[in-house]
């Protein structure tokens, strides 16, 4: 390869690593402390041209990356080290996967109850502009969760975590669905509960059978 074009590669990589670090931090405030402009902030870059939309803030996908995605599979690497002793073994690439699955899962939760609710006509454009929403909502709510789920690991039930873990994120899915559906906060969060409280009314069930049976 040209060694003028490996210079320009590096060049290129060292700004936009430079860029990541300094709009991060902007990013990360805005998302956990004004989540409804988020929302807008998306709306309003739609409407611009696609090379031109999100240079104010750091783009959704790379912000789930960093603030949900690496820290996830950080915090169930750190959980697997307290039971073993071969560190390196434990942090792996089928741990980002997985990681990266189960963030996925619950922004995909998310948007295709979202996609019914506003009865649209399913449209890749649509859908990319709501999966941007979703990065934005769904990243600071992980990243909550996971300092809360850190400082309480020895001292909290798992139960207690989970629960909160649902509070966090339906308060901030809350704004995607009053953006959406026009509808005030408090009744886009219930919204936003109910896919937790079809799983509740399907996982309890499941589990007092398994009880019963395996008592």
């Amino acid at each position: 390869m040209d060694l003028l074009k490996i210079i320009q590669s590096l060049q290129d990589f060292m700004y936009e690593l430079v860029v990541w670090i300094l709009l991060l931090p902007k990013t990360i405030l805005r998302a956990v402390f004004r989540p409804g402009l988020m929302v807008s902030y998306v709306n309003q870059e739609w409407e611009k041209d696609e090379s031109d939309r999100f240079d104010e803030y750091l783009s959704p996908a790379l912000f789930l990356l960093v603030v949900a995605v690496v820290p996830n599979t950080l915090f169930n690497w750190m959980g697997r080290a307290l039971v073993s002793t071969d560190l390196a073994a434990q942090l792996t690439e089928n741990n980002l996967v997985a990681s990266t699955m189960a963030v996925l899962t619950c922004l995909l939760v998310f948007l295709f109850w979202l996609q019914i609710l506003s009865r649209k006509p399913v449209r890749r454009s649509m859908l990319k502009r709501l999966f941007f929403i979703q990065c934005y909502l769904v990243a600071p709510a992980q990243l909550i969760y996971l300092l809360l789920a850190l400082v309480g690991m020895n001292t909290v039930s798992s139960w207690v975590i989970w629960v909160v873990n649902i509070l966090i994120t339906t308060f901030y899915e809350a704004f995607a669905f009053r953006d959406e559906l026009k509808v005030g906060w408090f009744k886009g969060w219930l919204l936003a509960v109910l896919p937790y409280g079809v799983l509740v009314v399907i996982w309890v069930p499941l589990w007092v059978l398994s009880f019963l049976i395996f008592r």
